[in-house]
């Protein structure tokens, strides 16, 4: 059974897409990969489908859902097909199999486009082919009205082809993709997907957030532009299936959540000018880097998307001059009552909402987002909540996911790949914190996390006799990786108290870290030092950043 991207066929259009989908589903082996609609080329075309074969090859696969009555006439260059109800007037198409040819063009001029696609003279080493189907269409009659000459018949999968055997299609697959004598690499196949779906694929970026989606190289500063991230097929797959209504997508810290919802609200305000879609957060600094990281991939937002964190969004939403989470710092039932009470407009919806680090929101106002602020019937709200149990940064949260207003009963996937951390990072943490995987504790106990295999820095306690040999410390380790080949923007800086006394007097720890930095030639940022510092630094500068911790123990990380 193939892996199909998205996992269910409730997103295409058409019965005849559903049709192949099935049969593409039941009758390729598992090692395919079957995209549904990705963009290809600079003229950004969009077959139905993309079959990829570490053994074989690339396979496009265009549908078209025509009756042998419905086309009236076809040209090597047009088809001219009856009107719907709507439009009765007849309809002038690109004749198909031309659009596969330039499919093709296109696909290949992509994946020329990654040196390990090609062979000792430059030429593409991965074969590509492509047939038309018309599930609806019978061979005979088609040879009948002499389409034919139009569209060679070899490159076609008809009708009766699939309502008698099924095989018939698999075995045409095979014989136009033969076996390749050596199979594509791991490299090989990573390469072959960023060629075929460009969308996941985005310039390098890191933060003390983490959500790296995939292990980092050890990159020189001079280079850092030439690195390119992508989505892996579990998130990507679970961007592109989530379907409708309430969601809940659960994962410990690293897990690719937030990169998830950003692709999925790009993927939606590509294909839509008129969506409007609301990405909510806790934190002003990861609002900051969500709407960075937003911008960075590959896709054309042509609809509304708003990335805010939670206190701009109520300033934003009341209309009120000050910041409520100063005002009402031990008080939040206050904020709670001003929501309640406030009258919505339509003009104040939205037709997608995602909330992202939904453990640190309270339950009433998880429940106002979904019941106040999106469209449509509540079974098909497009809602997604990403949250991370066992991390708890703000607050304890006091509910749970089954006390909501609402239901996520058989919409919650769980994501168990960690990207930023090895085991020995996360455990070493874990014991420190004194905290565990909740999510796998609460409702998953026979769950299994697979960690990233990282080799670099390993976890380490340094006990220094004072602030001041400590931050003696952190300088030279920060220098230390630097002149290893670490890049600044990778380096990680956590304090516990902005300033702490010292020899009868006070050091304010994140300015004499700064200066102790520059002292030896190293940049840093503080992204803590106010709020516009936390609301436009820049995630992707090459400079060792500095953050507040609200965690016990405040440490120095390689967040790469």
């Amino acid at each position: 059974m193939a892996k199909m991207i998205p996992s269910n066929p409730s997103t295409l259009r058409t019965g005849g897409e559903r049709k192949v989908y099935q049969l593409l589903k039941n009758t390729f082996p598992p090692e395919c990969i079957v995209r549904y609609e990705v963009l290809v080329g600079y003229r950004v075309s969009r077959p139905d489908f993309i079959i990829a074969h570490p053994q074989r090859g690339v396979c496009i696969v265009e549908v078209k859902d025509w009756g042998i009555d419905s086309i009236l006439k076809i040209t090597p260059d047009s088809v001219v097909v009856k009107g719907m109800q709507e439009t009765p007037a007849p309809i002038t198409l690109i004749n198909p199999y031309k659009k596969c040819l330039t499919y093709i063009e296109d696909l290949r001029e992509q994946m020329a486009g990654m040196i390990s696609l090609l062979n000792e003279k430059n030429h593409l080493s991965v074969p590509v082919a492509f047939f038309l189907v018309f599930p609806n269409i019978k061979k005979g009659d088609f040879l009948v009205k002499g389409f034919e000459k139009a569209i060679p018949i070899e490159e076609v999968i008809f009708g009766d082809d699939l309502h008698n055997n099924e095989q018939v299609f698999f075995r045409r697959y095979q014989s136009a993709l033969p076996l390749l004598s050596t199979p594509l690499s791991q490299e090989q196949q990573d390469d072959l997907t960023k060629a075929l779906d460009p969308t996941i694929v985005i310039p390098k970026m890191t933060s003390s957030e983490g959500f790296i989606p995939i292990e980092e190289e050890i990159v020189h500063t001079d280079s850092r532009d030439l690195v390119m991230y992508n989505l892996n097929l579990e998130q990507e797959e679970i961007a592109k299936s989530l379907g409708e209504g309430p969601r809940l997508l659960r994962g410990i810290a690293g897990t690719g959540k937030t990169l998830i919802l950003l692709y999925r609200a790009k993927l939606l305000a590509a294909n839509d000018p008129n969506i409007k879609i609301l990405i909510l957060c806790w934190n002003t600094a990861l609002a900051n880097y969500m709407r960075q990281m937003f911008n960075k991939f590959r896709l054309e937002a042509k609809g509304s998307v708003k990335i805010l964190h939670f206190s701009q969004f109520v300033r934003d939403f009341l209309e009120i001059q000050y910041d409520p989470f100063t005002k009402y710092d031990n008080d939040e039932e206050e904020i709670s009552r001003l929501l309640d009470r406030h009258t919505i407009s339509d003009r104040e919806k939205y037709d997608v909402v995602y909330v992202d680090e939904a453990q640190d929101f309270r339950k009433e106002w998880i429940n106002f987002v979904f019941s106040k602020i999106i469209r449509g019937e509540p079974k098909e709200r497009d809602f997604i909540v990403a949250a991370d149990d066992a991390q708890r940064i703000y607050r304890r949260r006091d509910f749970t996911w089954d006390s909501l207003d609402f239901k996520f009963t058989g919409r919650s996937r769980i994501l168990r790949t960690i990207f930023r951390n090895s085991a020995r990072i996360w455990i070493f943490s874990a014991f420190l914190l004194e905290e565990k995987a909740a999510y796998v504790r609460d409702q998953d106990e026979k769950g299994e996390l697979i960690f990233a295999n990282k080799g670099k820095y390993e976890p380490l306690v340094q006990k220094c006799k004072n602030i001041d040999e400590q931050l003696n410390f952190v300088v030279q380790t920060c220098h230390n990786m630097l002149r290893e080949g670490f890049a600044a923007r990778n380096v990680l800086v956590l304090y516990r108290h902005k300033t702490v006394p010292y020899k009868r007097s006070q050091i304010h720890i994140p300015m004499e870290l700064q200066k102790r930095l520059g002292g030896i030639g190293i940049t840093s940022d503080w992204i803590a030092e106010d709020a516009e510092a936390k609301r436009s630094f820049d995630w992707d500068a090459d400079t060792v950043k500095t953050y507040l911790s609200h965690h016990k123990i405040a440490f120095l990380g390689n967040f790469g």
